[in-house]
């Protein structure tokens, strides 16, 4: 089997596969270093077969940052067929700002779980993460570093959650123009940091980050003024839309559609 020039023996699911397990859960959450948006988390549930015969159309997968944006999308909806199910959780830039963003990760991760185990008729024996510790975990889990680049479950979690938050990216764009959204995914890229400059913040920017927090104090009349990254900049040129940062909270592109339609017709 091979899957990638990365993941070639997979011996992290293997000992665990020779440990007894029969079903594997695998989880990655994207969006990390964005300045804007929601961090997704990814997890899927593979069964033995898949390990000892990976399906031709399956070939090719790996982290999701080493992939092009027609990769992912070619090969999502073949991980959705294959595995046992797959579940996606997100946790908003209010919730990153709130809560911090380690919490926020974990927050994801458990609302990936709960999507998941909603679709299974039995518990995954263990879960695996790309570096990430979840003490309050419902299942067994263990944390492998580059997880995403050495286990097979924990790739294709990578991939399902990459392509979900560009594709919410995406829809956020005509909502908060200017902002180049839909190319950006809410990275750093040098648009987005002028329009932040020159726009302030809007309501999915991650007000607990450095740019984000520079950008809103250079909009303040007081650049000494106490800033609460809660809170929207009180001169920012740019009217903020509240409450359309919970569209990211949800399990499916079909409930995302319905929820955000939900919520921009408020």
């Amino acid at each position: 089997m091979r899957t990638s020039v990365r993941m070639n023996n997979l011996a992290i699911e293997w000992s665990w596969l020779d440990r007894g397990a029969t079903l594997i859960a695998g989880t990655d959450e994207v969006g990390r270093g964005a300045w804007a948006g929601p961090v997704v988390a990814g997890m899927v549930a593979v069964p033995p077969a898949l390990y000892q015969s990976l399906p031709l159309d399956l070939h090719g997968i790996d982290d999701s940052k080493l992939l092009s944006p027609k990769q992912r999308l070619a090969l999502a909806p073949h991980i959705e067929a294959h595995v046992a199910a797959w579940g996606l959780g997100a946790a908003t830039s209010r919730e990153i700002a709130s809560a911090g963003f380690g919490t926020a990760v974990r927050l994801a991760i458990r609302r990936a779980y709960s999507d998941l185990a909603a679709k299974l008729r039995r518990a995954p024996d263990i879960l695996l993460t790309d570096a990430v510790r979840i003490p309050d975990a419902p299942i067994p889990a263990e944390s492998y570093n580059k997880a995403d680049q050495r286990c097979l479950s924990v790739a294709m979690a990578s991939i399902l959650a990459k392509v979900h938050r560009d594709r919410l990216m995406r829809r956020f764009n005509p909502i908060y123009p200017g902002y180049d959204f839909a190319n950006n995914k809410g990275y750093g890229t040098r648009k987005h940091q002028e329009a932040l400059f020159h726009l302030g913040p809007c309501a999915i920017h991650r007000r607990s980050f450095r740019p984000v927090i520079h950008a809103a104090a250079a909009l303040l009349p007081d650049t000494q003024s106490t800033y609460n990254p809660t809170e929207a900049p009180v001169a920012s040129r740019k009217p903020v839309v509240p409450n359309r940062d919970c569209a990211a909270i949800v399990a499916s592109p079909a409930q995302d559609k319905k929820n955000l339609q939900r919520i921009t017709a408020q």
